[in-house]
Parts: structure tokens; sequence; C-alpha cells
């Protein structure tokens, strides 16, 4: 439904009327979507948002278009979602990323990724790692529980989903899924040689981050901080595209 279908003009005293009561719609909105969080329920749309406001789907527009930065009811509900995660992911670092999307009301996590690069041009991974505070000399016992939670996320294991295969194609090694329905992208990823050897690693044994950082250190002879800055990337990028899998 197009939300300008209706009658385009209007007398002055009708505008200075709408604009007072759009004005009401928004703020009732806005009110109705922050209310126990119901911006993160499944199924909102024009109709039923504008039953519960007891207005109509034209007027809800209208007014979203009026005073919103986000020009629709879409957009809008999406970025209260994104600002709600990255509220999550500053003050829940126990929180995992797939745990933090379906919190926000988006259940996939490619969708969730995108959406969050979109509004932060970061993804959720490196925003919690902006606002992690330095490792203090004597730590409290919060920071140690923080600092207990990174490294059980960098011992989780992570596997090979069993229909990727990894090929040499033209003398480049690529990723090839034998069912698309499970892979969120539509043609095959080409690997640079680092990539290569970690998914030639976890093709065949379940690794932690910790340990493939370990086995890029001793092949490539480079220091320990890069190579978990390297695997963690890389981890994100193939777990978003559901390439790779947590290994319970």
């Amino acid at each position: 439904m197009n939300c300008y279908e209706d009658e385009k003009q209007q007398t002055a005293s009708d505008k200075q009327i709408s604009k007072e009561v759009l004005e009401f719609i928004y703020s009732r909105l806005i009110e109705f979507l922050k209310e126990n969080k119901r911006f993160t329920t499944e199924g909102l749309n024009r109709k039923n948002i504008a039953a519960a406001l007891k207005t109509n789907e034209k007027y809800l527009c209208t007014a979203i278009q009026e005073y919103a930065d986000e020009k629709t009811l879409a957009k809008l509900i999406c970025h209260m979602r994104i600002q709600y995660a990255a509220e999550l992911l500053i003050n829940h670092l126990d929180y995992t990323i797939e745990a933090i999307s379906e919190e926000c009301g988006i259940g996939s996590r490619s969708s969730f990724y995108r959406m969050f690069v979109r509004y932060y041009q970061c993804t959720p991974i490196e925003f919690r790692h902006r606002f992690i505070p330095p490792k203090k000399d004597n730590p409290s016992e919060d920071d140690t529980e923080k600092e207990s939670t990174l490294k059980k996320q960098r011992q989780m294991k992570w596997k090979l989903q069993d229909k990727v295969l990894m090929q040499d194609i033209g003398g480049k090694k690529v990723l090839v899924a034998l069912n698309m329905d499970i892979v969120d992208y539509s043609q095959v990823i080409t690997l640079n040689g680092t990539a290569a050897y970690v998914v030639g690693l976890i093709s065949e044994v379940a690794h932690s981050e910790d340990e493939l950082a370990a086995y890029v250190c001793e092949r490539y002879d480079i220091d320990r901080k890069t190579a978990h800055k390297d695997i963690q990337e890389l981890i994100e990028k193939l777990s978003s595209l559901h390439i790779i899998h947590a290994d319970e």
C-alpha cells in the first residue's frame, strides 16, 4: 500500500491541524515501540501498529516521513533494533552475537551483520572491541569475569559445514556449497593462502580461535596478536555466511 495514495492537496487549515496530529501520532508511535521493547517483536507492520494507535496507515506513514530520520516504518524499527544491539554488545560481553541478534528480533545472523555494518560501518565484534576497556594492573572482579568470557569465545571450536567443500579451481582455492540453501551467497568464494590454510584445518577437525592462531603463527612466522586478529575476522566472515559453525 502506498502511504500517499489519498488526496495530495489540503487546505491551509487542514495542514495546520495535520501537523499537530502527525506530531502526536509520531510521539505515540515511539512510545508504543519502546514500551517493553516492543520494537523487537516479530510481525510489526503499518496495519497492526496503526490499529494499536487508533489512527490510519496514511497518517502513520506521513508522521514517520515528517519526523523520523528513517523515512519508513521498517527502517525506523530496524534502526531501533540495531541501537539496542549496540547497547547489548557493550553492556553484556557474555552474550554471543547470535543471542544478541535474536534478542533484538532479527532472526537471521547474516541479516543482522548487514544491518549492523550499514549503521555503524563495522561488524558487531569490531564494535564490541572498541568499547572493551584496557587491561588494568589490578583487575576488578568484573574485569576478570569479562576476560574469562572473551577467553571462552576464543576457545569455541569451529568446523566447516558438511556440505561446503574447498576445491582448487584455476590454481585458486575456492569454497563451493553442495547445498546452496545453507550458504548466504550466490557464488563461490575465493580464499587467499592463509584463509585456505585455516579452512583446510577446520575441514578436518574442529579448532578454536586460539588453536588456529597458533598454527598460523607457526606457519607464517607472524606475531600472535596479528594472527588472532586475522583469524577472528576470518571466522566472523565465514560464520556470517554460514560456511562454518560452532562445534558444540
